[in-house]
């Protein structure tokens, strides 16, 4: 078998320059480094690049220098734009990726979309079945009678949908977070090893040999998948592990609006296949490579950010990021595989709630599994109001710190601040708050985030505690409070 060595590969790839970028660099970064100008891609004073960055180990940057709170949603979504979900896997009417971004994510100004390398190919007859029957592309080409994966050969025709579909998010302002592995969709259960590529019965040939030493149809655990010693040797299947990683990066870094996750819920993966397959990635992209983690999980010593899928009620993202945020990268919740993960309409407004504290928890964004296995048009209108609060009122959240002691009952309140010029405060249920603030005056707005509605307060002078009432109406509600500059200052 023809095996073609993955750092030639992405030599090569990238030497002859990628796809069109949207917002991006020509060509693609040829650059053997870490996420940035510094070992974690963090800088105080950044100037606008061609990538997205990681500004102060907190928050995302991105190519254009604007400062994002990410919120969007991970969907299983194929590589191509407009083919559906494989039918019932998300417990809901299937959708297309262009849909999400239409419908869900562009009227309302979302910024985040999440999604994954690994989803099985799906026929008709598969578990879940493929939307019409035709089976949905996959990175490795799928050929023969019956069909079966070739690791030495990529399908074309996978890698062109992507880019599409990379440029079309990119082209709506839509940050892309491009997993490489899923244990998810892929390892952990068994409809997903019975139908991957990764399994060496969907395969023309013994590539690295049967993974599932238990047999028992799960590969995700030290050994099985999860082999340091190929992985570092560039042999079995650390070889297409690494191939995989070269080939994506080659093909998505010209793309100013991508940055990558090395898997999603790598749960079982041991920390020292973590760190090698960080550090490889990283050697090929100056892009930010992060990690999708269990807090049981030893987290690298260079994550990259930091999401896990917890929380099963607003107070416990609440208790998580202040846990979680100032460890010296960016963190955020990703609630898949917890109860707000999985949410109606009527409960859209648990989604909302956990979106502020995200926010004034000083966390990098709060997405993933929003609404993607039962989609609903109420979560992603609450997440549009909050960004839209962000833009209209100017807060620069990037520059702010959690600040939880200076807000009344903070074990349900929280609030973020920039000391003496900018307070963000979030209230649960409370009519009322009190928010300590230093010498100076100080402008005031409220919104009630279940209808988007801002509005004025009157203006309030420091060097006390203030009492700030809520808006009429609202259940929770947020305030904003501003150092008003002195005349001639």
């Amino acid at each position: 078998m023809k095996r073609i060595s993955s750092v030639l590969l992405v030599a090569f790839l990238i030497g002859c320059g990628g796809g069109e970028g949207s917002g991006g660099s020509s060509g693609g970064s040829s650059q053997v480094s870490g996420e940035g100008s510094s070992s974690d891609g963090n800088t105080d004073n950044p100037s606008p690049a061609a990538d997205i960055s990681i500004y102060r180990s907190r928050y995302f940057m991105d190519a254009s220098g604007n400062y994002k709170f990410l919120l969007g949603q991970y969907v299983w979504t194929t590589a191509e734009l407009d083919i559906p979900t494989p039918s019932g896997a998300l417990g809901g009417t299937p959708a297309p990726a262009k849909t999400f971004i239409d419908v869900d994510m562009v009227p309302n100004g979302l910024n985040y979309y999440r999604f994954s390398l690994g989803v099985v190919r799906s026929t008709n007859e598969t578990d879940p079945t493929s939307w019409d029957g035709t089976p949905n592309l996959v990175p490795f080409l799928y050929k023969g009678s019956p069909a079966k994966a070739d690791l030495d050969q990529w399908d074309p025709a996978y890698w062109t949908a992507l880019k599409e579909k990379v440029a079309y998010a990119g082209s709506k302002g839509i940050i892309v977070h491009v997993c490489f592995f899923d244990g998810a969709l892929s390892l952990q259960a068994v409809n997903s090893w019975k139908y991957t590529f990764w399994n060496i019965d969907n395969q023309t040939e013994s590539f690295y040999g049967d993974l599932d030493i238990d047999n028992n149809d799960i590969t995700d655990k030290e050994g099985e998948f999860w082999r340091l010693g190929d992985f570092n040797s560039n042999t079995g299947v650390g070889y297409y592990q690494r191939l995989l990683i070269a080939k994506t990066i080659s093909e998505l870094d010209s793309y100013g609006n991508v940055m990558y996750e090395l898997g999603n819920e790598t749960y079982y993966a041991p920390t020292d296949w973590i760190e090698a397959a960080l550090t490889y990635a990283r050697s090929l992209t100056n892009k930010p490579v992060t990690v999708n983690l269990h807090d049981a999980q030893t987290t690298p010593s260079s994550p990259g950010s930091y999401a896990t899928h917890q929380g099963d009620n607003p107070a416990s993202i609440k208790t998580w990021i202040e846990n979680n945020v100032g460890r010296g990268h960016p963190v955020y919740g990703d609630p898949d595989g917890s109860k707000l993960g999985r949410l109606y309409e009527g409960d859209a407004h648990l989604c909302r709630q956990a979106a502020w504290y995200s926010l004034t928890g000083g966390a990098a964004g709060w997405g993933g599994f929003t609404h993607a296995y039962n989609r609903n048009q109420t979560t992603p209108l609450y997440y549009g109001y909050l960004l839209n609060f962000l833009s209209t009122t100017g807060a620069q959240f990037w520059n702010m710190v959690p600040s939880h002691a200076l807000i009344s009952s903070n074990s349900i309140n929280s609030l973020i601040a920039k000391s003496g010029e900018e307070y963000l405060g979030y209230v649960l249920s409370a009519s009322s708050a009190t928010i300590s603030l230093p010498p100076g005056t100080y402008s005031v707005q409220f919104m009630d985030p279940a209808t988007g509605e801002i509005t004025k307060g009157s203006n309030v002078v420091g060097d006390t505690v203030q009492t700030f009432n809520r808006p009429s109406g609202a259940s929770d509600w947020a305030v904003f409070v501003k150092l008003i500059p002195a005349a001639g200052g």
